[in-house]
């Protein structure tokens, strides 16, 4: 006579099992995805501010993150400052670069939760709409509201929320940098 395991013990196995293979896999790849992830960072933070030699993590309220590019005498010469909004699709994360006089060098626009319309919302992602923040001075603003910023066609949400971000992020930098900035308030972009 053959004796059986009852279902509730054989599921309570699987359910084990599982769950110690999905530890494993986790244990695995975690360092990995964490060097992956701080490598991606720094390789946008010399996209963003390309004169500097290294960055310096500082801190700063009203940012995720902030970073000084330092040139290889270890003088400043731009910073790097991370913020998060909310998009169309959700959060939207925006990496910022201004340099010493307090000209946009840059902007890289995604984020892990990055979660914009395909082939709307996501193209704020593209050199195409990112490359136009580029030499301007803070505050910025869509041509819709008086500025210089083309948004993205059928993607209003996320290109004023990407015009947000980058005056909020610049006013933030400038206030830590005392840099002259005319971004209090955030009153450039509604």
């Amino acid at each position: 006579m053959r004796k059986h395991l009852p279902a509730w013990a054989i599921l309570t196995l699987i359910g084990l099992i599982a769950a110690l293979c999905l530890g494993a896999v986790y244990e695995l790849t975690r360092e990995p995805i964490a060097r992956r992830t701080a490598e991606e960072a720094e390789r946008t933070r010399k996209q963003l501010v390309p004169k500097a030699a290294s960055f310096e993590e500082a801190e700063y309220e009203g940012l995720d993150s902030l970073f000084l590019a330092k040139n290889e005498d270890g003088e400043t010469v731009g910073y790097v400052g991370k913020t998060t909004v909310q998009g169309f699709g959700g959060e939207i994360e925006v990496s910022v670069g201004l340099n010493g006089e307090g000209l946009l060098s840059g902007i890289s626009v995604g984020g892990e939760h990055f979660s914009e319309t395909a082939g709307l919302g996501a193209r704020a992602k593209d050199a195409g709409f990112t490359d136009q923040f580029g030499g301007k001075t803070l505050p910025v603003a869509t041509r819709a509201n008086g500025g210089e910023i083309d948004a993205l066609t059928a993607s209003t949400i996320t290109s004023n929320a990407v015009v947000r971000a980058v005056n909020a992020a610049g006013s933030a930098i400038a206030g830590f940098a005392g840099i002259e900035s005319d971004t209090e308030g955030d009153d450039a972009q509604p």
